[in-house]
């Protein structure tokens, strides 16, 4: 792939609506943070505040893997120190089977960073450690996410070097895999976008459907109303312009 091919093929990534619809939402940090509290639970999530998360406004590219628009990373302070929130937005209906060295790359990229940008003494002292990198993946395709969740499943012959493989997991959140219950739990920006993501086309909606959604988005704010409905018109995206316009019409 020459130079051309690749800046076009970067481009038709980035100007993805409804990739750069999840970025714009997750780069909120009330929006992030109701996700990961929700959505990811750990214990220590559920104590942060958004004064404690700080996103990075760098891009770390690399030969291999370009870092695409749709990808997010925050540095979160808890009591315990810096962690890293990788969140990649895998946003199509295939099974990306790469994505653990993609990530390992990307984990690589912001450690390296770290480690360049430390005093040069403290970093020669036993004690100085890298901070961790929690690699998150929102994945909306129709299909079940099958592709290896543990970096090892990648190595030929794994099991016969036990621990001494290179090892890591990643948390993969699957929208069409939700429990439906568990959006409804609560009604934030988050849950509506989801629980719309859910759907595709107008013909998946069942009146009963439509009537829950309009009475979920118009019970939240008028700022959290107003981002929904801009993303939402973008993720009907298998309408006609009309029908499309139609439909979002008939939600206002």
């Amino acid at each position: 792939m020459d130079i051309q091919e690749k800046a076009e093929e970067q481009e038709q990534k980035t100007d993805n609506p409804h990739d750069k619809g999840y970025k714009r939402i997750f780069s909120i940090k009330k929006n992030f943070l109701d996700f990961i509290k929700k959505y990811i639970g750990f214990d220590w999530m559920m104590e942060l505040t958004e004064g404690d998360l700080e996103l990075i406004d760098k891009e770390y590219v690399t030969d291999q893997f370009d870092t695409y628009e749709s990808d997010l990373v925050y540095k979160v302070n808890t009591k315990a120190g810096s962690i890293y929130l990788f969140f990649l937005f895998e946003l199509q209906s295939y099974n990306d089977f790469t994505m653990p060295f993609r990530l390992l790359v990307y984990m690589t990229a912001i450690w390296l960073d770290c480690f360049k940008n430390s005093d040069k003494n403290k970093r020669k002292q036993k004690r100085y450690r890298l901070p961790p990198i929690i690699p998150i993946v929102l994945h909306n395709g129709e299909r079940s996410w099958t592709a290896a969740h543990r970096f090892r499943e990648m190595i030929g012959q794994e099991e016969l070097f036990g621990k001494y493989v290179v090892d890591f997991e990643y948390v993969v959140v699957s929208v069409k895999r939700l429990a439906a219950s568990k959006i409804r739990s609560s009604n934030t920006l988050i849950d509506n976008i989801l629980l719309a993501d859910q759907k595709s086309t107008k013909e998946e909606w069942s009146n009963t459907g439509i009537v829950e959604l309009v009475r979920r988005v118009r019970a939240m704010g008028k700022s959290d109303l107003n981002e929904w409905i801009v993303w939402f018109s973008n993720v009907v995206r298998e309408l006609g312009e009309e029908e499309r316009k139609e439909f979002i019409q008939q939600l206002r």
